[in-house]
């Protein structure tokens, strides 16, 4: 991975090559308690700043591909929760209930790793 994908474009890297060799900033603020009603993160949006509410939620994009890295940063003081969509599952735990912490302060990094799974690496709080 090397940066954001605009500044890759701007050194002469194709479009589609550069958003899968970088990240993509975006912006969220949780929602909701539950899968049902947690904020649809963008599939475009590779890195991003989350702020919200405790314990509100950020459902991962379910049209993600394959092996792309989710990065989501904390720029809140209050623990919020990540869920991986309907039908898929962090981890091999329940499927769209079972929640990944994103720390206060903390990042958490999510990769698609099957038609069903994502992974998620949980970081401290920063």
């Amino acid at each position: 991975m090397g940066g954001l994908a605009k500044d890759l474009m701007q050194v002469g890297i194709p479009d589609q090559a550069a958003q899968r060799l970088g990240f993509v900033l975006g912006t969220a603020t949780g929602a909701g308690t539950t899968n049902a009603d947690a904020f649809q993160l963008l599939k475009d949006a590779t890195l991003v700043i989350c702020d919200g509410a405790v314990n509100s939620g950020f459902k991962m994009p379910a049209s993600a591909e394959l092996g792309i890295p989710y990065v989501l940063v904390s720029a809140d003081s209050d623990a919020m929760l990540l869920y991986p969509g309907t039908g898929l599952n962090f981890n091999g735990d329940t499927d769209t209930t079972g929640t990944v912490p994103l720390n206060a302060r903390g990042t958490t990094i999510c990769i698609r790793v099957s038609a069903t799974r994502w992974a998620a690496i949980i970081g401290a709080a920063g």
